[in-house]
C-alpha cells in the first residue's frame, strides 16, 4: 500500500514487491465466498466481525437496503440468512463482483443489485419504489426495515437525504427503518467519540438524536484505525420529525392540483436485473 484511501471508490495505490502483478482473489468469510480484484474494489478482512455483527441484527424475511454495499459483505450473508436484500454501490467494479458473489453463493432470488448514487438509492428505499421480488409479496410497495450505510469517511454526510424523504400515507402504521451508519470519530474517551458522532449526525438530520425508546440510538465502537481515529457505527431509527419533515399536517394552503410543501423528486434510476 503506497498511500491513503482518497478516491470515491475507496481504492488505494499499491505495488507488488514480489511475484506476479495479479490481484484477483477469493476470500471465505463466515462460510461465505467472495471473489474480487483487490486493486479495483475496497476490502478489509479486519472487518469480518463487523460484517457478522451487523447481519446478526437482521431477521429472516426482513427487507435490507444496503446503500454502499461494496462487493456484498453485508448483502450476501443477509440474503443467505433469508432476508430480502436491495444492494447498491457506485463503483461499477463493485457492482460487477457483487453480481458474481450473489450468483456464486446462490442467492440471486434474494438480492436485487443497483449501480447508482447512494442518495438516489436511499430515496428509492424511503419512497418504497424498489421493484418487489419478494416471494408471495402482494403489495407493490416494498418497505425496508434496515438501511446500511457503510462508507466511514462520508456516510454521515448522506444522512441529509432523510428529512422529508418519506410519505406518511405510505408508511402509515409501519415502523420507520433502522439506519446503520459507519463513520470515523476522534476523542480521548468513548463518551467524547460518541458525542462527536451524535453531534455530526444531528447536524445533517436537523434534529436531536438523544437516546430514547423510540429512536433506539446507539453509537458502537468498531475498531482503531489510526492514532486518535476510530471507526464507529451509529444505529438509530429514523425519527418521525425527520421522515415527514416539510409536510403540512393541517393541509392549509393547499388547493386542488397544487402543493405548498416540497416533494423530493424521485430519482430517475432504472432497475438493473441481476445478470452476469
Amino acid at each position: 500500500k503506497l498511500g491513503n484511501i482518497e478516491t470515491k471508490f475507496r481504492t488505494f495505490p499499491m505495488e507488488v514487491i514480489a511475484g506476479k502483478q495479479e490481484f484477483d482473489v477469493r476470500v471465505k468469510e463466515h462460510n461465505v465466498t467472495f471473489e474480487f480484484n483487490f486493486a479495483d474494489v475496497y476490502w478489509n478482512s479486519r472487518l469480518q466481525e463487523e460484517h457478522r455483527i451487523i447481519v446478526s441484527r437482521f431477521r429472516k424475511n426482513e427487507v435490507i437496503a444496503d446503500a454502499m454495499c461494496g462487493i456484498g459483505p453485508f448483502a450476501v450473508p443477509a440474503a443467505i440468512k433469508g432476508c430480502n436484500v436491495y444492494a447498491n454501490d457506485l463503483n461499477p467494479k463493485c457492482y460487477k463482483y457483487l453480481l458474481r458473489n450473489v450468483e456464486k453463493n446462490k442467492v440471486t432470488s434474494k438480492v436485487s443489485c443497483f449501480n447508482t448514487d447512494a442518495r438516489d438509492f436511499i430515496r428509492l428505499a424511503c419512497k418504497g419504489d424498489f421493484p418487489s421480488k419478494i416471494e408471495g409479496q402482494k403489495e407493490k410497495t416494498v418497505f425496508p426495515q434496515h438501511i446500511v450505510m457503510n462508507l466511514p469517511a462520508a456516510a454521515l454526510s448522506f444522512l441529509d437525504v432523510f428529512p422529508g424523504c418519506f410519505d406518511r400515507n405510505l408508511w402509515q402504521n409501519k415502523p420507520l427503518p433502522m439506519v446503520h451508519c459507519h463513520c470515523f470519530s476522534s476523542g480521548k474517551t468513548q463518551e467524547e467519540r460518541r458525542d462527536n458522532v451524535i453531534s455530526r449526525a444531528e447536524n445533517y438530520l436537523g434534529c436531536s438524536l438523544k437516546p430514547n425508546d423510540k429512536n433506539e440510538v446507539e453509537v458502537r465502537y468498531v475498531r482503531d484505525v489510526a492514532p486518535n481515529k476510530f471507526m464507529m457505527c451509529l444505529h438509530f431509527r429514523v425519527p418521525e420529525q425527520v421522515a415527514f419533515a416539510f409536510e403540512d399536517p393541517e393541509g392549509e394552503g393547499e388547493a386542488e392540483g397544487e402543493k405548498t410543501t416540497p416533494d423530493p423528486k424521485r430519482p430517475k434510476v432504472e432497475f438493473i436485473e441481476n445478470s452476469p
